[in-house]
């Protein structure tokens, strides 16, 4: 499901199958689905010097081989081992990623994040490999 604007996009790259969500961004949270991210995004966050946090959802021994640049790990206690170090502002922005961008892997800890109050959480499309595949840094 898209936004309008991201439809029209779409359809003019060639996509035939493309589904508006009508309602939007706050509506779409709102039902409880998934806020997806992309490579580009983090890209932008960084050359714009955006303030996010970045969460590496996967086991320490494979982060230990490398991570996305600023990504914090998650402690093998979870996610809510960490509440008490993100910020105050509920409207942070924050990015969670694993290892191959498994949606429903990331799913409950963006749940669990999301019912602290945090209002901007999202999930990297396509993880880790994502980010390899695109030659970024690590």
């Amino acid at each position: 499901m898209l936004s309008p604007l991201s439809a029209r996009k779409a359809e003019k790259l060639g996509y035939k199958n493309v589904k508006v969500f009508h309602a939007g961004l706050p509506a779409w949270k709102k039902a409880g689905h998934l806020v997806v991210s992309n490579v580009d995004a983090l890209e932008r966050y960084n050359k714009e010097d955006l303030s996010y946090i970045l969460v590496d959802l996967r086991p320490a021994a494979i982060v230990k081989k490398g991570h996305i640049p600023k990504a914090v790990a998650v402690p093998e206690k979870g996610v809510a081992a960490m509440k008490e170090q993100f910020p105050k502002y509920k409207g942070a922005a924050i990015v969670l990623y694993n290892e191959d961008g498994n949606l429903d892997s990331a799913r409950n800890s963006s749940k669990e994040i999301g019912e602290w109050g945090y209002t901007n959480v999202s999930v990297l499309s396509g993880g880790f490999s994502a980010w390899q595949k695109a030659d970024k840094q690590v």
